[in-house]
């Protein structure tokens, strides 16, 4: 399955997609929002992620906070309301990305949450793992073509069964992205495994969407098959008190992600033929090999015992395979300590 978000080709054979995910650290400060995608811009990333949240058509006061973040917010929906950006802020996000040479993306939470992105031209939808039971809204996102990247952090097998066979219906762009809504996740809830389950399973792209706070289960991620990468980014962990803080990397670790996973690429990109590559690398077998050669000093007329011979560097002579050729031989001419044997040496009977 290939399928391209802009120009970009995310397929098994092309470099792997990195998603760096600004979601909420922003905290409603458009200013903020603005210098994170300055900051991320410096690295080789593919797109900068945001979340388009519209209180009024996805919450209620009745929303318990998943991490409980300052008083000045009555509830969730508040919180919702007082981060959420304008369409021309999201215009001009959108537009500096652009410039950055990097794609936008951003999760909807409802319909118009949707409508405003589809308005902005966004290339690709993020299904966050929360929203895997909108189901309207996710029809909507079916109806546009346009490929969808799976979070699958609250879904089981059936769940995902069912989308995909929504999906298949009007195309077959679309990626699962293995993810644990823990944040931060623990290494004993990451999961990877299911990498390739979900591969054989649903015959698709397949990525993953960390919440570990690390860099080690990305990279791991990628060399199991993974193409798409999606991590929480945050410029200050330390002074960070978002809802993704401690889920998230920061701009050094995000440094020695991005260049890990492009080393990994290149390397995948380069599958290796043993035998090819031993004859190419012949000259450094005799190198660093081994030959018979004699373990002292010997005349012409003595014989070659199990005591004469040595195993030596370098490889251009008799193999070990031919120490039992030589055994019992004469050799014909005087010969000094660590010659190289050959069967020249010896007379013949």
């Amino acid at each position: 399955m290939t399928f391209k978000i802009e120009k970009k080709k995310i397929s098994d054979k092309n470099k792997t997609f990195i998603i760096a995910e600004v979601g909420l650290a922003h905290s409603g400060n458009f200013k903020k929002a603005l210098k994170y995608v300055k900051s991320i811009s410096e690295f080789d990333v593919d797109a900068i992620k945001f979340q388009t949240h519209i209180a009024s058509e996805e919450s209620t006061k009745f929303e318990n906070f998943r991490v409980r973040l300052s008083k000045k917010y009555k509830n969730r929906s508040d919180y919702w309301d007082k981060t959420s950006f304008n369409y021309n802020q999201w215009l001009k996000l959108k537009k500096l990305i652009k410039r950055k040479k990097k794609i936008f993306l951003s999760s909807p939470f409802s319909i118009k949450a949707l409508q405003i992105l589809e308005k902005l031209r966004v290339p690709a939808w993020k299904i966050a793992s929360g929203e895997i039971t909108n189901t309207p809204m996710i029809e909507k996102m079916i109806e546009t073509r346009k490929p969808l990247l799976i979070s699958t952090g609250l879904s089981n097998f059936a769940i995902l069964k069912n989308l995909i066979k929504k999906i298949k219906k009007k195309h077959k762009k679309f990626c699962i992205m293995q993810c644990t809504s823990s944040y931060p996740a623990e290494l004993n809830e990451i999961g990877l495994n299911l990498i390739q389950i979900f591969k054989k399973k649903f015959k698709c792209i397949v990525g993953y969407s960390d919440h570990s706070g690390d860099i080690f289960a990305p990279l791991a991620a990628v060399t199991l098959g993974a193409k798409v990468i999606e991590v929480h980014v945050s410029i200050n962990k330390k002074r960070d008190k978002g809802p993704d803080a401690k889920a998230s990397l920061d701009l050094q670790q995000l440094s020695a992600l991005v260049k890990g996973i492009r080393t990994i690429d290149k390397i995948k990109s380069k599958p290796q033929n043993k035998d090819r590559y031993f004859k190419m690398k012949k000259k450094y077998s005799t190198m660093f090999g081994r030959s018979l050669v004699l373990n002292q000093d010997m005349n012409k007329n003595q014989i070659i015992d199990k005591y004469s011979l040595s195993y030596k560097k370098p490889g251009s002579g008799l193999q070990y395979k031919n120490y039992k050729d030589l055994l019992g031989k004469k050799l014909n001419r005087k010969l000094k300590k660590d010659t190289l044997i050959k069967f020249s040496h010896v007379q013949k009977n």
